[in-house]
């Protein structure tokens, strides 16, 4: 389903919109990761996307994985149905678990593709 396309900003706050890049540790990828954070089989979950949201300094992680034992049945139409798995986390917690994490924020009023930098 991957089609090299970032997902379109969500734009429910109207402050600032942006895009997010993370680089795990040499010995983890994106399921493992994803199973110790909720604790999942990653034998039997597919993780898909991973929410990190922060609110009066709580953080909530949503992690949304296929469930394999029901794929190729749980497509509906064009719609991929995922299960939800949530939880609070501290910000250490979060950030032990990667090796980078980037993220970048703009105004909607211009599109970061558009920018020209000057050093």
């Amino acid at each position: 389903m991957n089609n090299g396309n970032l997902p379109p900003n969500e734009t429910r706050y109207d402050d600032l919109v942006g895009v997010v890049s993370v680089n795990f540790k040499e010995d983890q990828n994106f399921n493992s990761i994803a199973s110790g954070i909720t604790g999942y089989d990653p034998l039997r979950y597919e993780p898909v996307a991973l929410r990190v949201f922060i609110y009066d300094h709580n953080p909530i992680v949503t992690l949304y994985a296929i469930d394999k034992e029901k794929h190729p049945l749980n497509v509906t139409g064009n719609r991929l149905q995922v299960k939800k798995f949530k939880r609070e986390m501290s910000f250490e917690e979060i950030f032990k678990r990667f090796k980078k994490l980037n993220f970048t924020l703009t105004s909607q009023e211009y599109r970061l593709e558009d920018l020209e930098v000057e050093e």
